[in-house]
């Protein structure tokens, strides 16, 4: 079977996928390490939500 690639990349198995949603922590350290480039991206935006006053205190 041919494996699929998204932009050169191949994709996340889908059993591994599944065995992270049941628990399995190796499967959920390789779906992290897999992500984790996007994971790094979006760490890096500063929404306004972050800098304003949070909700949960009062005005």
């Amino acid at each position: 079977m041919k494996r699929r690639n998204y932009k050169g990349r191949e994709l996340l198995p889908l059993a591994v996928s599944d065995a992270a949603r049941a628990g399995d922590a190796d499967a959920a350290e390789q779906v992290l390490r897999y992500y984790e480039g996007y994971i790094n991206k979006l760490g890096r935006f500063t929404t306004k939500a972050a800098v304003s006053t949070p909700a949960w205190t009062s005005t």
